[in-house]
């Protein structure tokens, strides 16, 4: 009998090993395709030689497909859940490129042939990212936004944008070297008798449009899908309770080490920012001590596929901290992760770009508190924003000639500006000045100026 407690010992401890090991174990991650994620009426896809085909949801997209709806058909385009494009009846649309980046950003470039398109984007993180939506009177070049583009024959094509801002360029575009910039709330036809050289206002009844509304609300809902596609692929759902398994299950991941794979980082970064959040401060500066230490000395030691998964992981930690707001626990972490991310850069341009990203996250804190109707704080951003950018401009022409990536950084910071001007014009609060009467029954009363703010004296 004794014989048998060796082999018993031996299976209870690889059991154990086993068991232990899995508590640091993520979900099966699913893999990204670009498809049809939504349709109603006819949608057909016409790929090289083969025949026009009708298509359904989740059917695969490909570079070269032209797909195009019936006058009863819409359709939506999932864009290996980087984005997605909405395109309305009678609409015919041709893919010219279609890929993701080695970090897995987006590579995009469609035609509109006729028809309307709108398009929501997230922030594309990698200097290498592109999307690009174009017509042949313009060409929307964008790193993150939501806009809408319309195009019919014989008549101009209208660009509006909802979020952020989109670059126009073409023939028809007045500045021609630079391209306009069309920030949030604006719009502007290119193709007419005159090239375009200015934007206007998006009217009331084009944002109160079924289209526009409907665009909106569709756009939400995707952002609510990115943030619990993540949560999902991080396993958070299932993350134990504080005590021994929690400690335990923490215990698997750090034997794995930073080069284990880009979302076991990301989710020790969500568990330290949830630990942060929910008191406990002391246990979230400790993990995260450790984790940047585990990570500087992978970043310090040049393994190729050490830093290849580190990057990844440090550009998607952005968008887990995207909503933290300053003067909440985890801001500091927040801001310690950009400092960390310019370590991982791989050229001048591309740490400009990651210092760029970080603005812009300054600039999406000060449009978040305008929403919550925090004033001072969305000025105190703007300001914070226009002195990092005029910092940043400065720095730039150091940067070597001829330097890749040098346009799209000149690129992100003209629309980072432009957004910037957007930011400091809705914080900037204007007295209004009062002028008051004298009654008949007071006529030595006090004429001193009122300043009001919202409609409520100081």
């Amino acid at each position: 009998m004794r014989k048998w407690i060796p082999v018993l010992v031996l299976f209870v401890v690889v059991l154990g090993g086993i068991w232990f090991w899995s508590l640091g174990s993520l979900p099966e991650e699913d893999v990204a395709v670009a498809r049809i994620s939504e349709k109603t009426g006819t949608l057909h896809r016409e790929r090289g030689s083969a025949a026009l085909v009708e298509i359904n949801i989740g059917d695969t997209l490909a570079q070269g497909d032209r797909v195009s709806t019936s006058d009863d058909g819409t359709a939506t385009l999932d864009w290996f859940g980087e984005g997605e494009s909405r395109i309305s009846t009678s609409t015919e649309i041709v893919i010219e490129k279609l890929g993701q980046t080695e970090d897995g950003n987006l590579l995009l470039n469609v035609r509109l042939e006729a028809g309307r398109i709108w398009s929501r984007m997230q922030s594309l993180l990698d200097i290498d990212a592109d999307v690009v939506v174009h017509t042949n009177d313009v060409i929307a070049t964008v790193r993150g936004t939501a806009f809408d583009l319309e195009k019919h024959a014989n008549e101009p094509t209208t660009l509006w944008v909802s979020d952020s801002v989109v670059e126009a360029t073409g023939s028809t575009v007045a500045s021609t070297s630079e391209g306009l910039l069309v920030v949030e709330g604006s719009m502007a036809k290119f193709g007419g008798a005159m090239r375009t050289t200015s934007t206007m206002p998006i009217s009331a009844s084009g944002t109160q449009s079924e289209w526009f509304v409907k665009n909106r609300d569709a756009d939400k809902k995707f952002n609510q899908r990115v943030g619990e596609k993540l949560r999902v692929s991080l396993g958070l759902g299932k993350t134990p309770a504080p005590g021994l398994l929690r400690g335990l299950s923490e215990a698997s991941q750090r034997l794995r080490g930073p080069e284990a794979g880009a979302r076991l980082i990301l989710r020790r970064l969500a568990m330290i920012r949830n630990e942060a959040e929910n008191g406990a401060e002391g246990k979230a500066a400790e993990d995260f001590t450790s984790l940047e230490r585990e990570v500087r000395k992978q970043l310090d030691s040049g393994k190729p596929a050490a830093l290849m998964s580190l990057r990844k992981a440090l550009v998607g930690s952005r968008r887990l901290f995207q909503d933290v707001l300053p003067e909440t626990p985890a801001y500091r972490y927040k801001q310690a992760l950009e400092e960390i991310r310019e370590r991982a850069a791989r050229s001048a341009a591309e740490r400009i770009f990651l210092q760029l990203l970080a603005i812009g996250d300054r600039l999406e804190e000060g449009f978040m508190a305008l929403e919550n109707g925090n004033m001072d704080l969305a000025a105190r951003m703007s300001g914070i924003v226009e002195q990092s950018l005029a910092n940043l401009a400065r720095e730039m022409k150091e940067m070597p000639a001829g330097e890749k990536g040098a346009n799209v950084v000149k690129a992100k910071l003209r629309a980072l500006s432009a957004r910037a001007a957007v930011l400091r014009s809705r914080s900037t609060v204007v007295p209004v000045t009062l002028p008051v009467e004298p009654t008949s029954t007071n006529m030595m009363i006090d004429t001193k100026v009122q300043f009001l703010i919202n409609g409520k004296p100081l």
